[in-house]
């Protein structure tokens, strides 16, 4: 796998897309709104396509259902259900689990101990990868054995399960790469699971920035006293420096922000979208902002 070598406006200029690429994102919707942004812009995109990870096992286990002529169907399961089970199997065996005590055990214990089990799964660690495991760990790894085994018994799938399977599929039919590329969107971590399957999966993999295009950028920094000063002086910039509306993105760390941008908005008669759940770690403004932190942090 290699590093960032370019952003994608860049790689679709330089590769273009004549065989199948597959963008591996952790934000399917972002990509897929920057994919239109390129091809708004001039640039034909074709047999490119983003797809979260997990999406990505399921549709090699259904591929090989239908190659063998069954009619064969997955329960896939949230984390919620996963931590209903695992909770379920702790209750059950109280002796045998001693690492959680039975008084604190509820459903929000259970999913903490879902989390640390399944960094143990998907990093394939076992008593083999550990010299003297501690006796907690040892009943952890008792207890992913009959978590597994409930999973197999009732036919439900986590991710996880979807990762084991998929990369067991590709290992016995031996066919080599399934795409020429693949193109991981930079910010977004792999586990050991995760990169066995891309390994195996794609011919070659690349990392990818999320920028549009590299630009000159004009950084400036203010101190405003309140949230709605805050506010307040970055939509007056915004009209003063004529910047088109459809170009700006505005960034905040609180739901306490929206309120304000919405109002302020309102009161200049400007159009304003929101959008949830979106990563700013990899944009290059968010990086340096970061960088400063770290250096004041660092006693400069």
């Amino acid at each position: 796998m290699e590093g960032i070598v370019m952003n994608l406006y860049e790689w679709i200029e330089k590769n273009g897309c004549l065989s199948e690429t597959l963008i591996i994102t952790d934000n399917v919707k972002n990509v897929n709104a920057l994919i239109r942004r390129i091809n708004e812009a001039g640039t034909p995109v074709y047999n490119l396509s983003a797809k979260l990870l997990v999406e990505l096992a399921k549709d090699i286990l259904y591929s090989e259902a239908a190659k063998e002529g069954k009619i064969k169907t997955f329960e896939f399961i949230s984390d919620d259900i996963g931590t209903y089970i695992l909770e379920k199997i702790i209750c059950e065996k109280p002796h045998k689990y001693t690492f959680v005590p039975k008084s604190s055990m509820c459903h929000r214990t259970a999913s903490e101990i879902l989390s640390n089990i399944n960094l143990i799964r998907d990093n394939c660690l076992n008593d083999a990868a550990v010299k003297q495991p501690s006796k907690k760990l040892s009943q952890l790894l008792i207890l992913i054995d009959e978590y597994e085994d409930a999973l197999k018994e009732n036919n439900l799938y986590d991710k996880t399960r979807c990762l084991k399977e998929a990369i067991a599929v590709l290992k016995a039919t031996g066919s080599g790469f399934v795409v020429s590329h693949c193109l991981l969107m930079n910010g977004d971590k792999l586990n050991y699971l995760e990169e066995q399957l891309l390994s195996m999966y794609a011919e070659k993999v690349e990392i990818i920035d999320y920028q549009f295009r590299q630009e000159q950028v004009n950084w400036s920094f203010f101190r405003s006293y309140g949230t709605f000063n805050e506010v307040d002086h970055v939509i007056s910039e915004i009209i003063d420096n004529k910047i088109p509306f459809g170009k700006v993105d505005l960034i905040y760390t609180s739901a306490e922000y929206e309120s304000l941008i919405s109002g302020i908005c309102a009161q200049k008669n400007i159009p304003v979208n929101f959008t949830s759940g979106r990563s700013a770690s990899g944009l290059e403004y968010i990086r340096l902002i970061r960088s400063i932190l770290a250096w004041a942090d660092g006693n400069y």
